[in-house]
């Protein structure tokens, strides 16, 4: 299902504003993730992309299922980097891997059956 990028831009931004599961106060490497796929993700691991390898799963033991989202707070993380890679585990055990993201221009990556889109 290909989606519009005015809308999701538009559903970001509603998540943002509405508080439905990641509008608090925004820190510019903060970073929104939408689940807008059919099936559960299971892991979140978010590390610099200089680091080589991969933080713990952030989404602990917590899952995220199709059509919600949550906003990972990266405030007094002590990262000083806007450059960031992200894995996501999927329950179907499909893995999804994204190189050198930029956090200070990136506001959310929306998750899709066909693929992920960041929104700018």
């Amino acid at each position: 299902m290909k989606l519009n990028k005015r809308i999701l831009i538009a559903l970001c931004a509603g998540l943002l504003a509405t508080g439905t599961g990641i509008g608090h106060a925004y820190n510019k490497r903060d970073i929104g993730l939408i689940n807008h796929s059919s099936d559960t993700i299971e892991n979140v691991y978010i590390s610099p992309t200089s680091s080589g390898i991969w933080s713990v799963d952030r989404l602990r033991d917590s899952t995220l299922r199709g059509g919600h989202a949550v906003l990972f707070d990266f405030d007094g993380s002590g990262y000083t980097t806007c450059h960031f890679d992200v894995r996501l585990d999927f329950q179907s055990g499909e893995s999804r891997e994204y190189y050198d993201l930029n956090f200070c221009n990136v506001t959310a990556i929306v998750v899709t059956d066909d693929d992920a889109y960041t929104i700018q």
